[in-house]
């Protein structure tokens, strides 16, 4: 479903927002696992969001940051996006505005692949700035456990008892035979975990 368009109260200066939409994330319910957020009344050019403390596994961590500063538009008021506790961090914002007293609005992304506690994001700006910090923790979407098919495939001298992994391990599309097939191995299992007491399938 699309959902409606967003709207927000009249701060009484101005307003700069972004859109952002994130795959791999739950479908229903809240979407974060765990959120939190920080301000810091010092103008500087140095930033410390506060961290959080996931309890899932395969989080991605959605840092923003909104600055008083500065009076001008541009694309690089943000720099120097640090964390040890996260992977692949990427600056997904960096945006400023000269429109009413002007202000700067950044975001960033880190992954996180064991629950526990994130640590400080750090980052540089350009211009100094008043801040006030956010960190959201997005919940990953369950694996996918639907059994694929075999359906329309033919496989050449099967051989069983072939262990190869869990849950199963293919070559192509054996779901929508979009791909053509050359070899594959599989154990079929109603959609649990296939063990080495399996039986497992190898085509040629």
């Amino acid at each position: 479903d699309i959902p409606t368009s967003p709207t927000t109260s009249d701060s009484g200066d101005h307003q700069l927002t972004r859109i952002i939409a994130f795959q791999g994330v739950i479908s229903s319910g809240d979407p974060w696992d765990v959120a939190g957020s920080n301000v810091e009344n010092t103008s500087d050019t140095s930033v410390s969001i506060s961290g959080v403390t996931t309890t899932v596994v395969d989080t991605l961590i959605v840092l923003a940051m909104a600055g008083d500063l500065p009076d001008a538009n541009g694309t690089a008021n943000f720099s120097a996006w640090t964390n040890a506790s996260l992977a692949t961090i990427t600056e997904r914002v960096d945006n400023t505005s000269n429109a009413g007293g002007g202000g700067a609005l950044g975001v960033t992304t880190g992954e996180k692949a064991t629950a526990g506690a994130t640590g400080a994001t750090t980052a540089t700006l350009a211009n100094a700035a008043v801040k006030a910090m956010m960190t959201i923790a997005l919940k990953p979407a369950p694996p996918d456990t639907t059994v694929p098919t075999t359906s329309g495939l033919t496989f050449d001298s099967p051989v069983s008892g072939t262990y190869i992994g869990s849950p199963f391990t293919f070559h192509g599309d054996l779901t929508d035979n979009e791909s053509s097939v050359t070899s594959c191995q599989y154990c079929v299992k109603n959609g649990s975990e296939c063990t080495s007491a399996d039986t497992w399938v190898a085509g040629a």
